[in-house]
């Protein structure tokens, strides 16, 4: 609410061409983004997100993780984000009370479940090296956004960490507790990204 709100009052300042809006954000921001851009439709011109976190609650908090997408992480991650999703899971139960109305409430704040509402040319940016939030839990929006004839992309990068689509160094939040100067693998990619989001958006905001 208050992120909509936000940027509902920015366009009401001067020299702003409310027309020609685009959200940007990464992991938290990332979900934050595409939540906007469900309930916000056409007042957004476009969108990137960068591995943006829990883009399907119900898959990240009750999923089997011995199933996929979650059996297609490795194990050490896995266990950190299952252990992650559980502690979250309790917290939505105890306040909605049971099961059902728990998997409604998440359904709700699915950007996935609610896919068709984004009316927005969306980009997503995620790496094979997300430990935080691994790619395959993000490539189902974009299938599904695929499967709907909707505006989507997804740039994929391979060596770097969370936070690459920021250039971030260390790697944030990183199981691997990634610390220092990146790679020239790394750099490489995080160059390759901005130059693909700098294109998305000098594309449709024109």
């Amino acid at each position: 609410d208050d992120v909509i709100a936000g940027i509902r009052f920015g366009t009401t300042l001067t020299k702003i061409d409310k027309s020609r809006v685009a959200l940007v954000g990464g992991s938290h921001g990332g979900y934050k983004v595409l939540q906007a851009g469900v309930r916000m439709g056409t007042e957004i011109r476009c969108i990137s997100a960068g591995s943006p976190w829990m883009v399907d609650p119900v898959t990240f908090m009750a999923a089997d993780a011995t199933k996929p997408p979650f059996s297609r992480i490795a194990p050490e991650v896995r266990a950190k984000l299952t252990s992650q999703a559980k502690s979250l899971y309790s917290q939505v139960l105890r306040r909605e009370g049971s099961e059902a109305k728990a998997e409604e409430f998440l359904r709700a704040h699915s950007a996935l479940d609610q896919s068709s509402k984004i009316k927005s040319p969306l980009l997503l940016l995620t790496s094979h090296a997300d430990e935080s939030v691994p790619h395959v839990l993000v490539e189902p929006l974009y299938n599904r956004m695929r499967s709907q004839n909707q505006s989507v992309e997804i740039f994929t990068v391979s060596k770097s960490p969370h936070g690459f689509y920021w250039g971030r160094e260390e790697g944030g939040g990183d199981a691997r507790g990634i610390r220092g100067r990146m790679t020239p693998d790394q750099e490489l990619e995080v160059r390759e990204t901005s130059k693909c989001l700098i294109g998305f958006l000098k594309k449709h905001l024109k």
